[in-house]
């Protein structure tokens, strides 16, 4: 089961902004910078989560846990979400 490229690129773009955002010189000491680090960091440590929650469901369900971890790293809820239904049934969805 893939992960569609327009996920990928949705997440990678939006990390870079906040990323940017948190560490922008001109803002990164004021309070807008200071709530960007917030927001940067907050996002790290649930994607960290995400990954590691990736493991139960991909040994739940017979999969490549490895694989998984890097899209939950990245992806998040996009790699959960696809996760979630392979871990219940132990097979891909039918569509």
């Amino acid at each position: 089961m893939e992960i569609s490229e327009r996920d990928w690129l949705t997440m990678g773009f939006y990390w870079m902004a906040v990323g940017f955002l948190a560490t922008m010189p001109p803002i990164g000491g004021s309070w807008f910078g200071a709530a960007a680090r917030a927001l940067f960091d907050l996002t790290i440590a649930v994607h960290i989560g995400e990954a590691i929650y990736s493991t139960t469901l991909t040994r739940r369900a017979g999969l490549k846990g490895n694989q998984w971890v890097w899209r939950a790293l990245f992806l998040g809820y996009f790699a959960i979400r696809k996760l979630q239904p392979l871990s219940q049934t132990g097979s891909p969805p039918k569509t």
